[in-house]
């Protein structure tokens, strides 16, 4: 992605995509980009601006977006905001009410693995420590 296209008016043929924290809802930057680009294309303006291990990317709706997925496949229009979570890890662990415990690797949308079953609805929630080695889960009923 070339720098005149990262930044800065959109030039004909571009859509000017603005990325921004999913979190805060701060503007991180505004990105153009040709509709046949790469939705890994937008990561990547994300982190020219701002040094971030990994970053998962979402429509407004809330639908992620596939890093090999085109602009134009997932329906990006010039002026759509993009939602960025950024993280300090490729991977992310997720509770289901179906009792189980998976990671979720980021960049491929893939299940890295399926962990213990816990009985069914009593998981609340799952996340990494904070060094990433270890799941930490919450849940309603005792978990061996």
């Amino acid at each position: 992605l070339s720098s005149s296209r990262a930044r800065g008016t959109a030039s004909e043929g571009t859509l000017a995509i603005t990325m921004r924290n999913a979190i805060s809802g701060r503007t991180i930057t505004t990105c153009n980009v040709l509709p046949t680009d790469l939705i890994i294309h937008l990561k990547q303006c994300i982190k020219a601006v701002q040094d971030v291990p990994e970053i998962v990317l979402m429509s407004e709706a809330g639908v992620f977006l596939s890093p090999v997925q085109t602009v134009q496949d997932v329906g990006l229009q010039s002026g759509d905001v993009v939602l960025a979570v950024m993280m300090a890890h490729r991977l992310v662990s997720t509770a289901s009410c179906d009792g189980r415990i998976k990671t979720w690797d980021t960049e491929s949308n893939t299940i890295e693995r399926d962990l213990c079953a816990a009985p069914p609805r009593s998981l609340l929630a799952a996340c990494f420590s904070a060094e990433g080695h270890h799941i930490v889960t919450g849940s309603s009923a005792r978990v061996p």
